[in-house]
């Protein structure tokens, strides 16, 4: 069995700070969000499961996914909370790195594209 690594980007921790007023749960539905996710690696042979959509057209070096189904607890609406998070994934190394988390209601209505490709990068780099 392989153990997955989930690694934090500077600036998805201070995403999630920002965000914490609109959801005080944020931090450890996050949390919970990654402990599920490894499980359902695991489940799949190392792959990202369906539900979970790969950003196309992104000249990163690593694959980046976009999770739109997140389940915020004190937001009332599910999994259609509004919440939507970024991450990397480098199935070599076993990690799973997040680099942005935003909350699609405000004026931001999609992923900073620069963002994931940096952190790609800086992951490589490392």
């Amino acid at each position: 069995m392989t153990n997955y690594v989930c690694k934090n980007y500077p600036k998805f921790d201070d995403d999630c700070d920002a965000l914490f007023k609109k959801c005080n749960s944020l931090k450890e539905d996050i949390e919970n969000f990654k402990i599920a996710l490894i499980d359902d690696i695991l489940n799949n042979n190392g792959r990202i499961p369906h539900k979970i959509v790969h950003v196309n057209k992104l000249k990163a070096k690593l694959p980046v996914f976009k999770v739109k189904r997140f389940r915020c607890a004190s937001i009332p609406k599910g999994n259609r909370s509004g919440f939507r998070i970024i991450f990397a994934y480098d199935q070599s190394l076993s990690l799973i790195y997040f680099i942005e988390v935003y909350y699609k209601k405000n004026d931001k209505t999609d992923m900073n594209r620069k963002r994931a490709i940096e952190a790609c990068e800086f992951i490589c780099k490392q």
